[in-house]
């Protein structure tokens, strides 16, 4: 029998759970991010979410795993409890708020040891599908939640570049082909990274994510994958993202006709408005994102650049110093 849901587990009662010798302890994070701070839980094995082919733990099912991340929030822990639930796994528990409030409650850090895994067996991550009766969100960062509530949340926008073009010079069976292969790439891979594609905003669209921690990579993974689909002579859209965060207000609308979640916010103005700055191909966000994922993303956070000029977002009453990739 497969797990319908992850749990989430303060601080002391991970503690319990891993000094109890149970539950095999999964520390996610990218190898970047290990080799800026190596320390972790005591005990936990290391899962790589930058592998070119990530694997997940391959034991008995109804042996219980608890999962952290060095992330804000609890984001990548969470993709990688979706996948062990996918995979089959009873008892999957998540570290809430991740390694920065485990320091913050006082517990201690000790040097991970890289080669832990090494005598545990190991299959591929189950990719994870869009399922529109029960999205993402509902699954993941907004479970057991009484809604309406207030979260803060990533918000990724991207959009086709010089879609007027493509609509006005193909006729309409080629445009949306190539509009639908885009969106292809953008939901899969929005998806892989736990964000929940909430709306396709004309020549766009509109992601959520519980933390930059998967927003950010997500972005680069969708830029990366479009680049290799034109590189191999695939007529397909260029992009441009616009990336933010900060507190949204999440809750259903609509009546018994139709019903969806809506998140609104100034962090979806954000977006908006960078994605708007950003150049053919870029990511564009602010100095916050990045700082947030400092920790978790060393590596992306690193190609960025600030721009000269500083820009007013709607919704934030100074101007801001956008960064660009």
């Amino acid at each position: 029998m497969t797990a319908k849901a992850f749990s989430k587990l303060s601080s002391q009662a991970f503690a319990r759970m891993a000094e109890s010798g149970s539950a095999l302890v999964l520390d996610a994070r990218r190898k970047a991010a290990f080799a800026r701070e190596p320390r972790g839980i005591r005990g936990a094995v290391p899962l790589y979410l930058d592998a070119h082919a990530i694997q997940i733990p391959d034991c008995d099912r109804s042996r219980p795993i608890a999962v952290y991340c060095v992330c804000d929030g609890d984001a990548s822990s969470v993709r990688v409890a979706l996948w062990l639930i996918a995979a089959g796994y009873e008892h999957v528990t998540v570290l809430e708020g991740g390694l920065p409030t485990w320091r913050e409650a006082g517990f201690a850090v000790e040097l991970i040891d890289t080669n832990a895994g090494a005598k545990l067996p190991w299959q591929m991550a189950p990719r994870l599908t869009a399922d529109a009766e029960r999205p993402i969100a509902e699954q993941s960062w907004l479970a057991g939640e009484s809604l309406p509530v207030r979260r803060k949340l990533a918000v990724l926008f991207v959009d086709i570049v010089d879609s007027t073009s493509l609509i006005e010079s193909q006729d309409p069976k080629a445009a949306f082909e190539a509009i639908q292969e885009f969106m292809t790439v953008v939901v899969e891979e929005g998806v892989a990274h736990c964000g929940d594609v909430r709306d396709f905003e004309g020549d766009g669209a509109l992601l959520y994510f519980a933390g930059v921690g998967e927003a950010l990579p997500a972005a680069f993974a969708i830029r990366d994958r479009l680049n290799a689909e034109r590189a191999n002579g695939n007529a397909i859209p260029e992009a441009r993202f616009g990336l933010a965060f900060g507190e949204l207000l999440a809750g259903y609308v609509g009546n018994h006709v139709r019903r969806s979640l809506l998140l609104v916010g100034p962090a979806v103005h954000a977006a908006a408005r960078l994605q708007k700055i950003a150049k053919p191909g870029q990511i564009a966000t602010a100095r916050e994102v990045l700082d947030l994922a400092a920790g978790s993303d060393p590596d992306l956070v690193a190609g960025f650049e600030m721009q000269r000029e500083k820009v007013s977002l709607k919704g934030f009453k100074q101007t801001v110093s956008v960064w660009t990739c």
